[in-house]
């Protein structure tokens, strides 16, 4: 009798034990929450970019509850409304929160990247930049890939990365790019503008300007394989310094250490950069303009550098190119770093220039006077380094620490136990994100 009762006793506890089970199960299932499940995020924005919050519903037990939304930014800032604008690189996060009968809140957490294009144009019009190699003439420009770029009138290229200056010399190149215009032999633009801007104070900047030369008759070849070019800082006239004439051609001369130039001083002309056209001249023997050739110029095109010695405010150009001799055999026609200006010295300008902050600088380029519908151009290099392969993500890698001054005196109080003690007043700044 002992035993059927033990007996009993057990399966009650077991169906007990599953209704309980069963409704748990149900009672799980009931009140599952469901999120909207329209609301999607890219991975990735580029800063500076609008992007729709959406508002969401979240579901549970079958009920919609009141949502709320926030977008929290990487410095701990908190945005509500309907379209956030990304101020700041890394990650963001979108949060959805909604509170259920009992209280307890639900979250639904969305997280995307944020980052600074390394290059970028403003307009529309103009074509996306690109790495890669130029599909102009066929794609016959060959192993001379770099960020390729489509300027439309009145747009510009941007250089998203600092450009430290500091320490570097004629020999370090700022920029080197080449011409590759809609048109062989006829230039997009009357100049290509290479502007650096302080990092710190965007009033403050250099222009370098990059001419066409005209020529002085009909038929006169040499005057297409030619450029002037000119620099001139905030409050300067653009003026480009020559010591490749005789004296007697020289307009307005000076001594400038030790050798005598001749001052372009804001007209047409400026420092002639030999070899280096910017209507993309097919490569000719000196003389015989019969020789020219487009082959010539797509094994060849020439590349203009631009240089800068922030500890002397000076400024250069150059040329690499190879050329056509008299007997048709190519060779190195480089014209090496050329002084343009030196843009605080009174042999030069009237107005002085008190360089950059620390030499670091914005690099962009735009065209004037365009001859053509878009200014077509190739990067091959940017603050010394050469355009890869790796730079075809076109994010900026940014390895600069933020600087921290904190308002300590010179002579640091001593602290009693016990006593408050002040603390001192301490600013931040990241170069990229302020």
């Amino acid at each position: 009798m002992k035993t059927k009762t033990k007996l009993n006793i057990v399966i009650l506890l077991c169906f007990v034990l599953v209704t309980s089970l069963i409704c748990s199960i149900c009672i799980g299932v009931s009140a599952q929450s469901d999120f909207d499940k329209t609301v999607a995020f890219s991975d990735s924005y580029v800063v500076g970019s609008k992007v729709p919050i959406p508002q969401a519903r979240i579901m549970y037990d079958g009920n919609a509850l009141a949502t709320t939304n926030k977008v929290i930014c990487p410095n701990g800032d908190e945005f509500v409304g309907e379209t956030f604008t990304i101020q700041n690189k890394g990650t963001h996060k979108v949060v959805y929160q909604a509170q259920k009968p009992d209280g307890e809140t639900i979250t639904q957490t969305f997280e995307f990247d944020a980052y600074y294009q390394l290059y970028s144009v403003g307009k529309k019009a103009s074509a996306t930049p690109y790495y890669g190699a130029s599909t102009k003439y066929g794609g016959a420009i060959k192993n001379r890939d770099g960020i390729v770029v489509s300027l439309a009138s009145g747009d510009k290229f941007t250089w998203g990365e600092i450009i430290d200056l500091r320490g570097k010399t004629a020999k370090d190149h700022i920029v080197e790019l080449y011409v590759t215009p809609n048109t062989l032999g006829i230039a997009d633009a009357a100049k290509i503008c290479i502007v650096l801007t302080d990092i710190y104070d965007p009033n403050n900047y250099v222009t370098i300007e990059v001419k066409k030369t005209t020529a002085v008759a009909v038929g006169a070849q040499w005057a297409e394989i030619a450029s002037y070019v000119t620099a001139g800082a905030t409050g300067q006239v653009q003026l480009g310094m020559r010591c490749d004439q005789a004296e007697s051609a020289m307009k307005e001369p000076v001594w400038y250490e030790g050798v005598l130039y001749g001052r372009e001083i804001g007209n047409k002309m400026g420092t002639e950069i030999d070899y280096l056209s910017l209507p993309g001249t097919p490569k000719y023997v000196q003389g015989d303009a019969s020789s020219i050739s487009e082959e010539h110029f797509v094994q060849n095109p020439e590349t203009l550098t631009i240089s800068m010695d922030v500890s002397k405010n000076t400024v250069y150009a150059g040329s690499i190119s190879k050329h056509l001799d008299n007997d048709k055999n190519l060779v190195d026609k480089t014209t090496g770093d050329v002084l343009v200006a030196d843009l605080d010295a009174e042999e030069c300008f009237d107005t002085l220039w008190g360089g950059f902050t620390t030499g670091e600088v914005y690099m962009s380029i735009v065209g004037k006077e365009y001859l053509s519908s878009s200014l077509n151009f190739v990067l091959t290099q940017v603050n010394g380094k050469s355009v890869t392969a790796e730079m075809e993500n076109n994010q900026v890698d940014d390895k600069e620490p933020p600087s921290m001054t904190v308002n300590a005196p010179a002579i640091i109080p001593q602290a009693v136990v016990g006593q408050p003690y002040k603390l001192f007043d301490a600013t931040a700044y990241d170069v990229y994100d302020g």
